[in-house]
């Protein structure tokens, strides 16, 4: 900053900064910037050190930050339903059954 701008009052400094916000030869070329949106949800939650270290390594082997390799890994999760859950049992009962009938017999 040249000694002008050193006399210059907070207010005063901001108008000059704000008039001349896309002055190449103060601030130097425009370049464009690519923002990704923010995420507007924040889920907390929380793992035991071991769990964490674990995350961590993860995320760093897929090269991912510990927040997207959560969240990845959450999205790509299989959805398990009630219902599922209550077929699988009950297949496994019947091939619990028809064992016992087997060795029975």
């Amino acid at each position: 900053m040249d000694e002008q701008h050193h006399a210059m009052t907070d207010a005063e400094a901001a108008e000059h900064y704000f008039v001349h916000q896309n002055d190449p030869d103060l601030f130097g070329e425009l370049v464009e910037v690519r923002t990704r949106d923010r995420l507007p949800r924040v889920v907390s939650v929380r793992f035991d050190p071991h769990e964490a270290e674990e995350i961590d390594r993860r995320a760093e082997d897929a090269g991912l930050p510990v927040p997207a390799y959560v969240r990845q890994a959450a999205l790509n999760a299989e959805r398990v339903s009630a219902e599922k859950v209550l077929h699988e049992l009950v297949a496994l009962r019947d091939a619990v059954s028809r064992i016992e009938d087997k060795l029975g017999a």
